[in-house]
């Protein structure tokens, strides 16, 4: 597995109390320009991740599992602007557009790679923050996308309500998670050894996120939305 602590480029976030939200949240209302606004950004990430199936399967398939690994671990979280970490989810990849497919296959493996492919897969995720950093509505979705290689760094409970730098924490071990999650079983593992070796980390992946995906394989199992690993 690459060490992305080492990774020069990963910065850890700040330390404090990351919140992790209750089910009784309620999301604050939005306007209706901003529900719009929401429904055309999350059908304009659907349409890129189709477009990645065609033109980059390795990307697209390893896209929609992560995605739909995201999308299991909030339902029933009542976040606000809960299409964010859809959207994050859905462009997440998008920096490995630049990585030529048996970099990401080997990466993938777990083989070893030379010096500039390492920094090519570490820095993916800041190559996709600025390519979204000027997309209107966009600046917290690359924030998220930029953070997907942090390690927690602090472990701890997390309360509610998800807001400003810890809503973007958030969103980033989500990544993180999801991310490690589908190159474990890629790798040949079941989902419960995949999520076995990532609980025995804490440091590295949140533990809250972590235990969410226990209920995955019966989800998986119930076709609830799951690309199968």
């Amino acid at each position: 597995m690459l060490d992305h602590s080492r990774n020069p480029l990963c910065l850890l976030r700040p330390a404090g109390t990351r919140p992790w939200p209750s089910a009784s949240m309620r999301p604050e209302p939005q306007e209706p320009g901003e529900v719009a606004a929401a429904g055309a950004l999350l059908e304009v990430s659907r349409l890129f991740t189709a477009l990645l199936r065609l033109t980059r399967p390795d990307i697209g398939l390893r896209t929609e599992r992560i995605t739909a690994l995201a999308s299991f671990v909030v339902r029933g979280l009542e976040l606000e602007r809960r299409w964010e970490f859809e959207v994050a989810a859905r462009l997440s990849q998008l920096g490995c557009l630049g990585i030529a497919p048996e970099v990401l296959q080997a990466a993938t493996r777990g083989e070893l790679l030379s010096d500039d492919d390492v920094r090519a897969v570490a820095s993916h995720p800041l190559a996709a923050r600025d390519l979204l950093a000027d997309v209107n509505r966009l600046s917290a979705v690359g924030e998220m996308i930029a953070r997907q290689h942090e390690p927690v760094g602090l472990v701890g409970e997390w309360l509610a309500p998800v807001t400003g730098e810890d809503r973007l924490a958030f969103g980033g071990q989500l990544l993180r998670v999801c991310g490690e999650f589908d190159h474990l079983v890629e790798r040949g593992l079941s989902f419960q050894d995949a999520i076995t070796r990532m609980t025995a980390q804490p440091e590295e992946f949140e533990p809250a996120i972590v235990e969410r995906l226990h209920a995955w394989p019966a989800a998986a199992a119930a076709d609830v939305s799951c690309p199968a690993a």
